[in-house]
C-alpha cells in the first residue's frame, strides 16, 4: 500500500490532531471531513483539499475523529478542547494554568477570519 494510502486508512481508527498550515489534506486524511486552516494561507490551501468542506470561521474544527486547527495560537487551544474532551476540566484547567495560557474556549471566535475575509469552501468533487 502506498505510503499516503496507509495514511488515510490509518487515520479511520483512531483520533486525528492535525496543526499544520496545510492541515493534513494530502494523503486524502480530510476527504468527506469539515476541516479549518491557517487563514493567511486559506486561499492557497483550500484548493488542495477539494472532496473538504473548508470552515472560515473556526480556530478548530472536530469532524468525526479528525481535528483540524488554523494556525499556531489556535493549534493550543484546539489541543486544549482536545484534552477536554479526553480529561476532567479540573485536569485541564491544571495543564492551562503551568502554561499560563489564556484558553479560548469557544471554536468560532476567530478575528483572522475577517482579517483575511475567508469564507467557507464547500467540497468540488
Amino acid at each position: 500500500m502506498e505510503s499516503c494510502q496507509l495514511v488515510a486508512a490509518s487515520t479511520r481508527s483512531c483520533k486525528v490532531m492535525l496543526i499544520l498550515t496545510l492541515s493534513g489534506f494530502p494523503a486524502g486524511v480530510l476527504d468527506g471531513h469539515h476541516a479549518t486552516t491557517n487563514k493567511e494561507t486559506w486561499r492557497l490551501v483550500t484548493p488542495y483539499g477539494p472532496k473538504t468542506y473548508w470552515v472560515g470561521q473556526a480556530r478548530w474544527v472536530v469532524s468525526d475523529n479528525i481535528w483540524t486547527t488554523s494556525g499556531v495560537s489556535a493549534g493550543i487551544d484546539g489541543m486544549v478542547a482536545w484534552l477536554a474532551h479526553l480529561f476532567p476540566e479540573n485536569a485541564v484547567k491544571h495543564v492551562v494554568n503551568s502554561m499560563e495560557y489564556n484558553r479560548e474556549k469557544n471554536s468560532l471566535n476567530d478575528p483572522f477570519s475577517k482579517i483575511y475575509d475567508v469564507q467557507d469552501v464547500p467540497p468540488t468533487s
